[in-house]
């Protein structure tokens, strides 16, 4: 190659570096090394993107309906266990417990005729649940309905004769003044706690009404042994004497209750009155 060729070659050489670098910025050393990362980026990190995607966790199932009577048993809030409770119904309609407990949760809302909606399907899918017929016993007896509220509290003892029972039955007699019938309630109850001076001071109360005074005496005594020094026994026991027109018994026991609780009203309101009694004015 002659000095004119060599010179040709060289600029041919030339040339051709400069176009590779202007479309190829920096060193073919440089270029290789970006193939080398292409591929290593493809290999490597898409992968890992495509794992990424593939392990999106999944929604989560929707709650079933123990779930959601479970839900309503743990919270003590009345209102959200209606709604608890009504979701689990809308899942298992056939779900006793479920509303046993939203009817219990309408009675303490004092939503008395959704309560008893309530127990009655329980009553449909399983009478013998004493429950329903304590708790409708109960509405019943908000709603002034004193039939009603009777025959429940009378199924319940029928089902298991306990003494709460009794005791609200002969309660329930007392307030709508069936004394009659509280009185033998009241007997049945004392047989499971004669030690308890409020049933002793409830059977007198209904003697009471009844005129039947010696009774009525005899149980004021007998829940004073039980819880003496209580006011108002003393001033229940004067009223008794009153009605048998005993003026000086009656004085004598409402000044024990004054002594007890001076500014009991009754006592301000009618002592010196039966004291004018015992000299005859």
């Amino acid at each position: 190659m002659n000095l004119t060729e060599l010179t040709g070659y060289k600029k041919q050489q030339r040339t051709m570096r400069v176009i590779s670098e202007s479309y190829f910025p920096g060193s073919i050393k440089n270029l290789s090394m970006l193939v080398v990362f292409t591929v290593l980026y493809s290999t490597c990190t898409l992968p890992v993107i495509t794992g990424l995607k593939e392990s999106k966790p999944a929604e989560p199932a929707p709650p079933t309906a123990m779930e959601l009577y479970a839900r309503g048993r743990a919270t003590n809030d009345n209102r959200q266990q209606v709604n608890l409770f009504t979701q689990a119904l809308n899942l298992q309609p056939d779900l006793t417990l479920a509303y046993l407990e939203r009817g219990e949760a309408f009675l303490n809302l004092q939503q008395y005729d959704s309560a008893i909606v309530d127990f009655n399907r329980v009553q449909e899918l399983n009478p013998d649940v004493q429950e329903i017929w304590v708790y409708r016993a109960q509405c019943y007896d908000k709603l002034g309905k004193y039939k009603e509220a009777a025959a429940n509290y009378d199924r319940a003892i029928a089902l298991n004769p306990l003494y709460d029972l009794y005791l609200l039955r002969a309660n329930l007699h007392k307030s709508n003044r069936r004394f009659d019938l509280a009185i033998k309630d009241y007997t049945v109850a004392l047989k499971t706690r004669p030690q308890d001076a409020e049933l002793y001071t409830d059977r007198a109360f209904c003697y009471q009404k009844l005129k039947k005074s010696q009774r009525a005496l005899e149980d004021y005594q007998q829940a004073l042994k039980l819880k003496p020094n209580t006011a108002e026994l003393y001033y229940n026991i004067g009223t008794v004497y009153w009605m048998l027109g005993r003026w000086e018994l009656v004085v004598q026991n409402w000044e024990k209750c004054q002594q007890l609780n001076p500014q009991h009203l009754g006592v301000r309101q009618y002592l010196n009155t039966a004291k004018k009694k015992t000299q005859g004015k």
